[in-house]
């Protein structure tokens, strides 16, 4: 079973310079549990989080993921990264 969260986080030049503090995606219900996406500034470091609610706490559950991230510069420059 697979799926797919996509986002394009809006007002980063803000995360960055410390007028927000985290930018938060849609959530999204796949199989029965929401997941969702945060973009956030931790001292220089940006980072990305995914996070999912179980609606099952009791449940096991294992999840295997493949991260694909894409930034795009205000000057039109890009990198893409991806990591399993």
């Amino acid at each position: 079973m697979k799926f797919v969260l996509k986002h394009v986080f809006v007002n980063v030049p803000k995360l960055l310079n410390g007028e927000i503090i985290q930018i938060d995606s849609e959530q999204e219900e796949h199989f029965n549990v929401t997941w969702g996406m945060s973009l956030k500034k931790a001292g220089k470091t940006v980072c990305l989080c995914l996070s999912m609610t179980n609606p099952n706490d009791n449940d096991d559950y294992a999840i295997q993921t493949v991260l694909d991230v894409k930034t795009i510069a205000s000057n039109g420059k890009m990198c893409t990264k991806t990591k399993e």
